[in-house]
């Protein structure tokens, strides 16, 4: 569960006492967590950006659910979840075969994803897993940093779907 709630700094201080609980502190507002198969008492943090897409991200992360993020398209989520399962030369194929599946789409923008999914499952096939921790990262740093909108989005795009190789591969290594 992933709830909002407002905490007055003056007057009757409403839901003060959540703020101590949790440990969240004026300056930190606004604060979100995240409660999973009741554990109230483990919340998890959100680290990100109080926009749309970074919660949906901490959802699909973290609650190991299906939301479909900025970018993504479901079928090469499935691929990347292929390709993160299979070892050595099934690998290859997992690329080659969403490779064809890409000549085939007719929107512009899925296109684009699938370029990007390609483009991440080579440098992983060439890097290791690691690769998705590093490069999630590197994305984090740079979306802090001033830019154009039309970078900023395609930063974005490569965010998400960097999320569904993690989501994946930490699946894959329960």
């Amino acid at each position: 569960m992933l709830i909002h709630i407002a905490v007055a700094d003056y007057g009757e201080k409403d839901n003060a006492d959540l703020a101590e609980r949790f440990g969240v502190k004026k300056e930190d507002f606004p604060a979100y967590r995240l409660f999973l198969n009741g554990k109230i008492n483990e919340p998890i943090k959100h680290e990100g950006g109080p926009d749309a897409e970074d919660l949906k991200r901490l959802i699909a992360t973290k609650a190991d659910l299906y939301i479909g993020l900025a970018g993504c398209v479901k079928a090469y989520d499935d691929l990347a979840t292929e390709f993160i399962n299979a070892r050595g030369e099934k690998r290859t194929a997992v690329i080659e075969k969403a490779r064809l599946s890409q000549e085939k789409l007719d929107n512009p923008a899925d296109r684009y994803s699938a370029t990007v999914y390609i483009k991440l499952m080579e440098r992983i096939l060439e890097k290791g897993s690691e690769y998705i921790d590093t490069e999630l990262q590197r994305v984090e740093k740079l979306l802090t940093g001033k830019m154009n909108p039309a970078k900023q989005q395609e930063l974005k795009i490569r965010m998400s779907i960097l999320s569904s190789f993690k989501m994946a591969r930490d699946r894959d290594e329960l």
